[in-house]
């Protein structure tokens, strides 16, 4: 998706008025009004919640939190409009539905994925090679710190980035970061 600056902001918006005497600045804006739509990129995101993340707010709650998937979908929508950033987001339990998604991802010109693997997280070697396989820079979320509860992502060595332990905040600070990367990515 692609940001457009309003008409109130384009630079010949003011030369609607009747009886306006020509000016070299109106000759020059006319002749150049095939400029009149800047478009501005938008960087584009897609975030993926894997498997078991749809109970979020049901499963676990001592570990996950209480925030429901829907809670935290409609928060992350908000975030995005906020910062400006096209943000699709994904949610499956199915590793095929995952890779093909990050394999149209790659077609789609995402800038950069997001995911929060949940349950694939200790089994998908194919879900990181495929994100390794489309070249698309990741960034891995975690609620929980796994660390402290001895767990290990298979699919965390294909990542730039990961962030774990903060509860719902991770998925805001792995945006922030996407946004990072794919700033670093344009240059």
């Amino acid at each position: 998706m692609r940001g457009v600056i309003p008409e109130s902001q384009e630079p010949d918006s003011y030369l609607t008025g009747q009886g306006c005497s020509a000016t070299p600045q109106r000759d020059f804006l006319r002749s150049h009004q095939r400029f009149k739509r800047k478009e501005i990129h938008m960087p584009k995101i897609l975030m993926i919640h894997g498997s078991n993340m749809n109970l979020l707010g049901i499963r676990q709650p001592e570990i996950y939190g209480t925030t429901s998937a829907a809670e935290l979908d409609k928060m992350l929508v908000e975030y995005a409009q906020k910062k400006k950033f096209d943000l699709e987001i994904f949610s499956t339990n199915s590793e095929g539905e995952c890779i093909d998604r990050i394999i149209k991802a790659h077609f789609d010109k995402v800038d950069v994925l997001v995911m929060n693997p949940g349950g694939f997280t200790y089994a998908a070697h194919s879900i990181r090679d495929t994100i390794k396989g489309v070249k698309i820079p990741y960034v891995e979320i975690h609620l929980s710190n796994h660390y402290e509860r001895g767990l290990h992502s298979v699919v965390a060595p294909a990542a730039q980035g990961v962030i774990m332990g903060l509860g719902i905040q991770v998925y805001f600070a792995g945006l922030d970061a996407a946004l990072y990367l794919a700033a670093q990515k344009k240059k």
